[in-house]
């Protein structure tokens, strides 16, 4: 990961290297989008085919070959989206760039320099975000992360698929399927989904969360009423209408404590509890296998962690909104297909404790300033 970095900082003309390098300490305030926005760092399109090709091999190298390979086809399905919309022109923040969805506008930033004991880069635009953080040579952190696909099922000729999050819905109905009525009962809290995952963009987890205005996941350097309109060019008034007047449950959800939302994993039988396990892989399996444990708690073939919890909200029905969650001391997983028909998924994983190496800069300040502790 350092060689790919160094490599692709080295072969930059000057003024684009300033363009994507900030201070490591950056990250302590540091912001992300998964929405169509020009934003801080780099894109490919401002690059010549070399550095986008060094680009992609520093995306690669904090990605497993099926992570990588899920990320390119986001990108790339920008190109089938942009079709499905109407050959929409404008891009937020990028006045005159004559297209909404392109799969070259994702942008490249490093935290730091790669030489340095800690550093890291994000790589970001619509439907992906990848962070990794390092620390002596060692990635302590690759999130937040983030994967979206829309439409999440795309036309296909005869037996294939153009489905690449179907295992991350369909385990979960799966799994639904197996609870008894009580558990059902604690799972499921509210039977319409939110509208969008609740953390939105948010730097940090916060557990009384609700799902942001959608102008308000755009950066704010993007013009506020070229946003509007991209969202009202999208058809999206109903979605923010929905936004904006939560529905009971998920306001009560949203207050209630996280170690005692939804149904405890624990409790499952353990044909519950295999596709539980199954279900955590498609998304832990996107990262290099040797990041799993140390990063996320957890790897395949691991005991589930004793205070997981999962919940439900919405139908399972095709066409028709769903959300579901994970919940743990260690990690916050959310999944939403609410849009477009319910054709449009948004994904995330966090960690509560290293979203932007947060738990690592913490041991740092504590390490100068101990008389922090005494309230901590």
């Amino acid at each position: 990961m350092r060689s790919e970095a160094t490599a692709f900082l080295q072969a930059l003309p000057p003024g684009q290297r300033t363009r994507v390098v900030v201070p490591a300490s950056a990250r302590r305030t540091a912001v992300w989008f998964f929405t169509p926005a020009e934003r801080d760092g780099l894109p490919l399109v401002d690059m010549d085919p070399a550095d986008q090709q060094r680009a992609l091999r520093l995306l690669r190298s904090g990605l497993s070959e099926a992570g990588y390979s899920l990320a390119t086809y986001i990108m790339g399905l920008e190109n089938y989206l942009a079709y499905e919309e109407g050959w929409m022109d404008l891009y937020p923040g990028r006045p005159g760039h004559g297209r909404s969805r392109d799969p070259l506008l994702y942008y490249v930033k490093i935290y730091g320099d790669p030489a340095s004991r800690e550093w890291g880069w994000q790589f970001a635009g619509h439907h992906l975000v990848v962070h990794a953080f390092v620390e002596n040579g060692t990635v302590v952190s690759a999130t937040p992360h983030f994967i979206g696909v829309n439409p999440a099922v795309a036309p296909s000729l005869g037996r294939n698929r153009f489905q690449p999050l179907r295992g991350e819905e369909e385990i979960a109905i799966e799994l639904l399927d197996t609870f008894t009525d009580q558990q059902r009962s604690d799972a499921v809290f509210d039977t319409i989904a939110p509208a969008d995952i609740l953390q939105g963009n948010r730097p940090l987890v916060d557990d009384r969360a609700l799902p942001d205005p959608p102008a308000d996941l755009y950066p704010a350097t993007a013009d506020r009423a070229d946003v509007l309109d991209f969202l009202a060019q999208l058809g999206l008034s109903g979605h923010m209408a929905t936004v904006a007047d939560p529905s009971g449950g998920l306001v009560e959800f949203s207050r209630s404590a996280p170690s005692q939302r939804g149904l405890a994993v624990a409790t499952l039988a353990p044909a519950g509890q295999q596709l539980v396990a199954e279900l955590l892989q498609h998304y832990v399996l996107r990262f290099p296998a040797d990041i799993h444990r140390d990063v996320f708690g957890w790897q395949a073939g691991d005991a589930l962690p004793a205070d997981l919890r999962f919940a439900w909200a919405g139908s399972t029905q095709n066409g028709v909104g769903r959300y579901y969650c994970f919940d743990s001391a260690a990690i916050s997983i959310e999944f939403d297909n609410t849009q477009n028909a319910a054709n449009h998924i948004h994904s995330a994983l966090r960690s509560r404790r290293t979203d932007f190496a947060t738990d690592v800069l913490r041991a740092h300040y504590f390490s100068e300033h101990p008389e922090s502790m005494e309230n901590k």
